[in-house]
């Protein structure tokens, strides 16, 4: 929905997007939607992508879509603008292998927070408050390449079982050209940020492999004794 918004192909830029078959789609390139200028003449300081990827073929969308469509966006302006923050959590599915950090099915929760003049700032002091409430403090931000975010942030949390970093986020503040189409004032700005719920998790009660935390090597024992759970 976010890249529809953009008025861009869905690009593929990994495995995790292919079809469960061999797709010959020629040799031919894809054309773009939109054109190199109508992203880069703009009047909003935005220089577009700057970058070109291959064009989805239709073999199915990505492991993880963000839910700023019609219906949240919109209920942000309806009326006139107002402040608002929305979340979600929801199962996904990642085509990917499993490991001690990797699930092919996991939890995604999602949030989005939207105001006039928010700032990068804003958003690592929002991400900072809320994995400090978890019990996980000792988080790090890398930058990162969203199509619908930029500037976009990887966030990292260190686990001590494993004895390394962990990626445990992704965020960034939403593209112009995504908000204008809806509505949004200019002055406006929206986080997003997207999380697994799973490897927080990890972190927060010292489990080493995620497998044990979900499907079937899930220890009964700790089913029944699991305390609740209290932030």
């Amino acid at each position: 929905m976010s890249l529809a918004r953009l008025l861009n192909p869905a690009p593929r830029r990994d495995a995790q997007n292919d079809d469960a078959r061999s797709i010959d789609i020629g040799s031919q390139d894809s054309e773009s939607i939109c054109s190199e200028e109508e992203y880069t003449d703009e009047d909003d300081g935005d220089s577009g992508h700057g970058y070109y990827s291959e064009e989805q073929d239709g073999g199915g969308g990505g492991p993880a879509e963000s839910f700023i469509d019609d219906g949240p966006a919109r209920s942000f302006i309806d009326d006139g603008f107002r402040p608002a923050k929305l979340f979600s959590i929801d199962r996904v599915f990642r085509n990917e292998t499993m490991d001690a950090t990797h699930l092919a099915e996991f939890h995604q929760v999602e949030g989005v927070v939207a105001d006039r003049g928010l700032t990068l700032a804003d958003l690592i002091g929002f991400m900072r408050v809320f994995f400090k409430k978890m019990g996980i403090e000792n988080v790090r931000f890398k930058p990162a390449y969203n199509p619908y975010t930029e500037p976009s942030l990887e966030i990292f949390a260190f686990h001590p079982q494993l004895n390394k970093w962990v990626e445990v986020g992704n965020s960034g503040m939403f593209r112009p050209e995504l908000l204008e189409p809806m509505g949004f004032p200019k002055d406006v700005h929206v986080h997003g940020w997207g999380i697994s719920l799973e490897r927080p998790t990890m972190i927060r009660y010292g489990i080493n492999n995620i497998r044990t935390l979900v499907g079937h090597k899930v220890p009964i024992e700790s089913v029944e004794k699991a305390p609740a759970v209290r932030f």
